[in-house]
C-alpha cells in the first residue's frame, strides 16, 4: 500500500516509515544525485521542478508487509518535451518472455537466481540541465543564508527519461560482460561460451533480474561480483516472488500463482466469504441489462481491471470471462455486475490454482491449440482463442473478438489459427535461442478440418479473399515449416476454453490440461 508522509506519520508503525525516509535521504547523498546550488547563481527564468516522498509498504508472496520503502520522486509531469527530456521509451520483459524463461528452467533443470538493484535509476546520469526546489528534509539555505536549490545529476525516479537512462546503463554493463540481447525479446539476454554453447540467460524487468542457464549454478557468483563493481546488487536467492507472482519450485517443477493478489481482490470487493462456483462464467452469458449508477460502474471498472490483470498473468482459465466483461466496461449493466461477482466466486474456489511447468518432461515440447466460436459475440463477431504450451504449461494465450466478420465457421477458425501462428513465431525464436526446443515445425492443434484444408491449400477461392492477408501469412508458416496444422477432437482442444463459457465438466477437463 502507498502512503503520503502525513498518513504514514500517524500510523502505529510510524517509526518504520521515518527510518525508510532517512535511508532514502542517505542514498541520495551517497549517490550525489542532487547537488546544492545557490538560487541566485541560476540564469534568470530557470524553471524548478518539485518533488514528493512516495512511501510504500511492500508485501511478500503471502500478502504480509515485509519492508517499508521510501522513494523521493520528481514530479515528471511538469517536464517540457524537447527541453527537459527527449526520448523516454524503455522496454521491459513481456509476460510471455518471463513465463518462457521459467518454463525453460523447469524443463531443463536449470538453477535460478533473483537479483535486485538498489536505487537502480540513480546509477545512470542525465544529459539535461534540471533543477528542483529543496525536497523535504534537505537544506533550503546555506551557511551564508543564501537560498538553495538542487541540480539533478542522476536519473532520479519520476523523471520522464529515467527509465530509459537506467536501461541503457544496465544493458551496456551486461554487454561488456558478454551478454547479447535476443532479437525477438531484447529484455532476455544470453551469454555463450567460446565454443558457442549457452551458459547463462537473463530476463530483465526494470531493476529486477532473473538469472538462469545451464551453467547458472557455477557462474552466478562471478556475475554478482561483476555487477557489484558498478551497482549495489542484492542477491535474493532462488526466486520466490517475482513481479507479484509467487514462484514455487520443487522436484516436480515450477509453479506460478497469485494467491495473495486473489485474496486481496476478494477482500477489496467485499466477497471474501462468497459462495464458490466451479466455472467463471455461465454458458450463454448475456451482457444486456439495466444501466447502473456511477458508483456501481466504478466498482465494475475496478474489478474488471483486476480480473484482466490476473487473466493475463497466471490465470488463463478466466481469460474468456475477462474478455467478455471488459467489452462492456464503458457502459456496464446489471449483467456485468453479476458477471464480475461470478468470476469472484470462481476465484474464491480456486485461490491456489496456478501454472505448473514440469521438470524434465519428455512430452513437454512447444505446441499450440487454436479455436474459434463463430459469431458468438456482439455485432456478429467471432471470438478467437488460442494457447501455446511448453513444459506442460501455458506460456502464452489469447481470447479476443475477431477484427473482421467471418462468413463461415471455417473462416472464423482460420482467423484464429493465423492469430495463434503470428504469436507463435517469435516465441519459437526465443525458445530456439534458449535451446529448449529444436528447429522444425510446431504442431498447432485445430478441430476444424476445413480450416486445416484452407491452410494447406495453395490458392484462395473467390469466397475467402476478404481474409487474404491472413491466408497468405498462414500459408507461409505452413510452407516454411514454422507450423503444421494437426486435427484434434473438439473435446480435446484446450483452446475451446478461450472462445466461450463452457459447462462445468468440459471446463474442468480442459483447465486441468493447463493449470494445477
Amino acid at each position: 500500500m502507498r502512503f503520503t508522509p502525513a498518513e504514514a506519520l500517524v500510523r502505529p508503525d510510524a517509526e518504520l516509515f521515518k527510518e525508510g525516509m532517512a535511508q532514502e535521504v542517505e542514498v541520495h547523498e551517497r549517490m550525489k544525485s542532487l547537488v546544492p546550488v545557490k538560487r541566485k547563481m541560476l540564469p534568470s527564468g530557470t524553471r524548478l521542478l518539485s518533488t514528493k516522498m512516495d512511501l510504500l509498504a511492500k508485501g511478500n508472496e503471502d500478502g504480509d508487509v515485509s519492508r517499508i520503502k521510501a522513494r523521493l520522486v520528481i514530479r515528471g509531469f511538469l517536464q517540457r518535451p524537447g527541453i527537459d527530456f527527449d526520448k523516454t521509451f524503455a522496454s521491459a520483459a513481456s509476460r510471455d518472455a518471463v513465463r518462457i524463461v521459467f518454463a525453460t528452467a523447469a524443463k531443463l533443470g536449470w538453477a535460478m537466481r533473483h537479483l535486485d538493484f538498489e536505487a537502480a535509476y540513480l546509477n545512470s546520469g542525465i544529459e539535461e540541465q534540471l533543477y528542483v526546489s529543496p525536497p523535504s528534509g534537505w537544506e533550503s539555505v546555506d551557511a551564508e543564508g543564501d537560498e538553495l536549490v538542487y541540480r539533478v545529476d542522476k536519473s532520479v525516479y519520476g523523471l520522464r527519461q529515467s527509465a530509459r537512462n537506467w536501461r541503457q546503463t544496465l544493458i551496456a554493463k551486461l554487454r561488456s560482460l558478454g551478454f547479447v540481447e535476443c532479437a525477438v525479446e531484447d529484455s532476455v539476454l544470453l551469454c555463450h561460451a567460446a565454443d558457442g554453447s549457452l551458459t547463462l540467460a537473463l530476463v530483465v524487468y526494470v531493476d529486477d533480474l532473473i538469472l538462469t542457464g545451464p551453467e547458472a549454478d557455477k557462474l552466478w557468483e562471478q556475475l554478482l561480483r561483476d555487477l557489484s563493481c558498478d551497482f549495489k546488487v542484492r542477491d535474493l536467492g532462488e526466486p520466490t516472488h517475482f513481479l507479484g507472482i509467487k514462484v514455487t519450485r520443487d522436484a516436480s517443477g515450477i509453479k506460478l500463482s497469485q494467491p495473495a493478489f486473489v485474496r486481496q481482490m476478494l477482500s477489496s470487493a467485499g466477497m471474501g466469504s462468497s459462495h464458490p462456483v466451479a466455472t467463471p462464467m455461465e454458458p450463454g452469458f448475456d451482457a444486456t441489462g439495466d444501466a447502473v449508477d456511477a458508483e456501481t460502474a466504478a466498482w465494475v471498472a475496478k474489478r474488471v481491471g483486476e480480473i484482466v490483470y490476473l487473466a493475463t498473468a497466471t490465470r488463463p482459465d478466466i481469460a474468456f470471462a475477462a474478455q467478455r466483461l471488459a467489452g462492456g466496461i464503458s457502459k456496464p449493466t446489471s449483467a456485468h455486475v453479476l458477471g464480475v461477482k461470478r468470476v469472484m466466486r470462481y476465484l474464491a474456489a480456486t485461490i491456489e490454482v496456478g501454472i505448473q511447468y514440469s521438470s524434465g518432461v519428455l512430452d513437454g515440447e512447444l505446441l499450440a491449440y487454436a479455436d474459434a466460436s463463430y459469431n458468438s459475440a456482439e455485432r456478429s463477431k467471432s471470438v478467437s482463442g488460442g494457447v501455446i504450451m511448453l513444459a506442460g504449461g501455458p506460456i502464452s494465450w489469447l481470447s479476443k473478438r475477431q477484427p473482421v466478420t467471418a462468413l463461415s465457421t471455417a473462416e472464423a477458425e482460420f482467423i484464429a489459427l493465423a492469430a495463434v501462428g503470428r504469436r507463435l513465431v517469435p516465441i519459437k525464436r526465443l525458445c530456439e535461442q534458449l535451446e529448449v526446443t529444436a528447429r522444425g515445425a510446431t504442431k498447432v492443434y485445430e478441430d476444424n478440418s476445413t480450416c486445416i484444408s484452407m491452410v494447406e491449400a495453395d490458392a484462395m477461392t473467390r469466397g475467402n479473399k476478404h481474409v487474404a492477408q491472413r491466408m497468405h501469412y498462414a500459408h507461409d508458416l505452413q510452407r516454411t515449416k514454422e507450423i503444421v496444422a494437426v486435427k484434434v477432437d473438439t473435446k480435446e482442444n484446450v483452446a475451446d476454453a478461450f472462445t466461450k463459457a463452457l459447462a462445468r465438466d468440459q471446463f474442468v477437463k480442459l483447465c486441468s490440461e493447463m493449470l494445477e
